[in-house]
């Protein structure tokens, strides 16, 4: 026996025309259950009695039992569902506690967010492991890891602090993790105490970064920083305004895109004999250059540039100004 609530609507078309069913089947039963609320086969009168029979024998149509309920002030609404057999209800005002976590680890209970607007209501769900919906408008449908994976891939001088909250504790789970780009872990159950720690700690590294970022800022030469393959990191205001470009538009591309022929095409190469030989020819050196606007026009510029290296690896420090 199948349950009903493992098919999409795609599935389930599958399985009725599988099961000599016509297909418009598919659609009174989604009516049944989604529309009318109606979870016992016998009482979805416009199938036929052999269709009915042979649903009960062999769908289960169980619904899960509310087991937490937490409202918010904006009316948004959460709940915990439970799937297995021996559920407690209860009601809390609180923070929705997680009600067995070996149950979710087996996928018996489900997280449930209700979120109310003027003309719609958006019901969000998730096992806690991964949702398996693929909703395009939400990141947990990707699944946790690869939703870290991919906020950690956008190109941005802001850091991202990324803390996954999970009630899995294996150590394969938080190396996974970790190796995915998030920056601390948290399991559950939530101690508030902790949370609120682990919260200031990064607002205090945000801090230290905004800073840092503001003086590059207000800094009247362009600062341009790059990777060893050329890929920009970091593009300062100054920088802006002498290119045309926003940081926005720039960032993760390769530095090439700011420099006229025949110098566009030979920069990659330098780069790399660079990296490999440590020849420098205008490292330390500050030079006039030819840049490349936007709006595409060359013009010159002072060029200076410096090496630096971190534990994370080498990059250059370019620094520009409009002559």
């Amino acid at each position: 026996m199948v349950h009903f609530f493992d098919f999409n609507q795609e599935r389930l078309a599958a399985w009725v025309i599988e099961h000599g069913m016509p297909r418009h089947t598919t659609d009174q039963i989604l009516d049944w259950v989604y529309r009318k609320g109606v979870s016992d086969p016998a009482q979805m009168t416009n199938l036929s009695r052999g269709q009915r029979a042979y649903l009960a024998e062999h769908i289960a149509f169980t619904r899960g039992r509310t087991v937490a309920h937490q409202s918010a002030s904006d009316g948004t609404q959460k709940l915990l569902v439970s799937w297995a057999e021996t559920a407690d209800p209860t009601e809390t005002t609180g923070a929705l506690p997680i009600v067995g976590q070996s149950n979710i680890a087996r996928g018996q209970e489900t997280e449930c967010v209700l979120i109310p607007a003027e003309s719609r209501r958006t019901a969000c769900i998730s096992s806690q492991l991964g949702c398996p919906v693929g909703c395009k408008f939400c990141a947990s449908g990707i699944g946790g890891l690869e939703a870290v994976k991919q906020i950690k891939a956008i190109p941005t001088t802001v850091w991202v602090p990324v803390i996954i909250v999970t009630g899995l504790e294996a150590e394969e789970d938080i190396l996974n993790g970790f190796m995915a780009g998030a920056d601390d872990y948290i399991f559950k159950p939530i101690k508030p105490m902790a949370l609120d720690i682990r919260i200031r700690s990064m607002m205090r590294i945000a801090a230290i970064q905004r800073s840092t970022t503001a003086v590059i800022n207000n800094v009247i030469e362009g600062i341009i920083q790059i990777d060893r393959v050329g890929r920009i990191g970091r593009f300062n205001r100054a920088a802006e305004a002498i290119s045309g470009y926003t940081e926005a538009e720039v960032m993760g591309k390769n530095v090439n895109m700011l420099m006229p022929s025949p110098y566009k095409e030979a920069h990659d190469d330098y780069i790399a004999n660079h990296v490999a030989t440590g020849q420098a020819k205008v490292i330390g050196i500050g030079r006039i250059v030819s840049g490349l606007r936007k709006n595409g026009e060359v013009f010159p510029m002072h060029l200076g540039v410096t090496e630096a290296s971190t534990p994370e690896g080498r990059f250059y420090i370019g620094l520009v100004r409009d002559m």
